[in-house]
């Protein structure tokens, strides 16, 4: 069903069918609405999931500065990943140097070889016209590193990544303000898409689809040239050479609040079968663990009570809203945006 966006909750999935990352629709999550200091009558979303993983910066081996010749560049505006994720170009045609000593997220020089990505489309390639048309220009403040000369400053970008402070975490300066979607750790974390997994080069047993992973954030770390921050698998602070392929790209954007989306968790498009059973039974798990081992078994009987229960009562509800409905004015669906 299409809804606009301004009628949404924070924390509510939308996406646009049209607008694609590896082949599947980006789901997004509304992390604000009318912002402090972005867009007049915007919304914030951010990725649901972990997208793809990435270095921030490629090695610069041109750099004056040493750190930045082993492991990257750790200041927004000149990093590989502001330019891929504004450009709309072909594949292998995005890169272009932002400063002398820069260099492209190649296979030599990002780390161990992992994830290289100078050879793909700009991210803006996927989405369709009418997301890009709808994408807002956003001013946003940004952590610079003491070699730099310290504080923030600021840039602006269609798609970008949050900093400490509006994700809720202290990092070595402010950076605009808290967006709302982030109250604690738990809000913080973040898995990756099914297609995260299977096109990354890097693997480890704890990267899957059900388990929280890293993520970058825009700040540098502003005591090293090249460290940077990211929000740790746990939801905390976290900070990772720029050049590291293994970190997260979780991005925000903003859209007019008048824009009508698709809603996916209507649909039935949060998530799959299986992730749902596992969530679950994950759930389960944790309540268990948190009683004495000898009342699981009535902990769990009881669980299977109540949901017999639950289950009759919603057939019960579900047969009146119907009978309801039969004798109630339809009610009229909105206009499609441009979406």
């Amino acid at each position: 069903m299409a809804k606009a966006l301004s009628s949404l909750a924070v924390g509510t999935l939308v996406k646009d069918t049209g607008t694609l990352y590896n082949g599947k629709p980006i789901v997004w999550k509304i992390a604000d609405k009318g912002h402090a200091g972005y867009p007049a009558n915007s919304v914030t979303l951010i990725t649901e999931r972990i997208i793809s993983l990435k270095c921030f910066d490629a090695i610069e081996s041109g750099n004056s500065d040493s750190n930045r010749r082993s492991y990257g560049n750790n200041r927004w505006i000149y990093s590989n990943i502001r330019r891929w994720l504004n450009s709309q170009a072909a594949a292998g045609k995005w890169y272009a140097a932002q400063h002398s000593a820069d260099a492209p997220p190649s296979n030599a020089n990002v780390w161990s070889n992992y994830n290289e990505y100078d050879g793909e489309a700009g991210f803006l390639a996927g989405f369709s016209a009418s997301f890009v048309a709808a994408l807002l220009t956003t001013t946003h403040t940004v952590g610079k590193a003491s070699v730099d000369g310290g504080g923030t400053e600021t840039c602006t970008d269609k798609i970008f990544f949050a900093s400490s402070t509006e994700v809720g975490l202290t990092g070595d300066v402010v950076c605009g303000s808290k967006l709302a979607l982030f109250t604690d750790d738990a809000s913080r974390r973040a898995k990756p898409t099914a297609e995260c997994v299977s096109k990354s080069e890097y693997t480890n047993s704890s990267f899957n689809t059900n388990s929280f992973w890293y993520y970058w954030l825009c700040d540098a770390y502003a005591s090293h040239s090249y460290r940077v921050r990211n929000v740790y698998s746990s939801g905390a602070m976290d900070w990772s050479g720029a050049f590291y392929g293994n970190r997260g790209v979780r991005p925000l954007c903003h859209l007019e609040s008048s824009i009508f989306v698709s809603v996916p968790d209507e649909e039935g498009m949060q998530m799959n079968r299986g992730e749902a059973i596992e969530e679950a039974r994950d759930a389960v798990l944790d309540t268990l663990n948190a009683s004495p081992a000898d009342i699981w078994g009535d902990v769990l009987g009881a669980a299977v009570a109540s949901l017999f229960q639950s289950k009759q009562g919603a057939a019960d509800m579900a047969e009146e809203e119907k009978a309801s409905r039969e004798i109630s004015t339809t009610e009229t669906e909105p206009p499609e945006g441009i979406f």
